[in-house]
């Protein structure tokens, strides 16, 4: 980006933006946990059960998972420089066009891990449902292909985010040369 804002400001430009999409992933991620469970929890009671079991197996590591996410965001400014450091040392450009390309890179490191984490926790957290259900509860498999099935949506949607990532990049450096 030639003849545009001094190098600090274009920085701090697109750290607020790539922060504010960040913030608004974990706020999506802390509905859905809302909302999923409220209606979990609602069917267990209306159903006649005690829904100690569903909070303590699926909700409560669910929860400790969004807080790890919390935390991710949390010391996001820490964790962009050091993968920036490892793409191209972002804190260390001099100029804004080398600048940007760290960042990108940096910014495209850091989705695509947390897509992988997200399919990691996605397999390993099923797999391990259905076997606990075939062996120990078969009548409520059916309940796990749910999960599957809506969890796999999520995670698709997800993986189009990651493969949207140049958008966002492109957009970043809009609001970066905006200002």
């Amino acid at each position: 980006m030639a003849g545009g804002a001094p190098l600090e400001e274009y920085r701090n430009a697109l750290a607020e933006a790539v922060k504010r999409d960040v913030v608004w992933s974990l706020t999506l991620h802390f509905l859905l946990y809302v909302m999923i469970n409220l209606l979990f929890v609602m069917y267990e009671v209306l159903s006649g059960r005690d829904c100690w079991e569903y909070l303590l197996w699926v909700a409560m590591p669910w929860g400790v998972g969004l807080f790890c996410h919390y935390l991710s965001v949390r010391y996001l400014d820490n964790s962009l420089e050091k993968h920036g450091a490892i793409a191209g040392d972002v804190a260390g450009e001099e100029s804004q066009e080398g600048y940007r390309k760290a960042l990108g890179d940096a910014v495209r490191e850091f989705v695509k891990r947390s897509f992988t984490y997200h399919l990691l926790f996605y397999v390993m957290v099923n797999v391990a449902d259905i076997i606990y259900e075939v062996l120990v509860a078969p009548q409520y498999l059916k309940y796990s292909l749910f999960v599957v099935l809506f969890w796999g949506i999520g995670l698709f949607l997800h993986y189009l985010s990651v493969c949207g990532i140049n958008r966002h990049l492109e957009r970043y450096e809009t609001v970066a040369g905006a200002r």
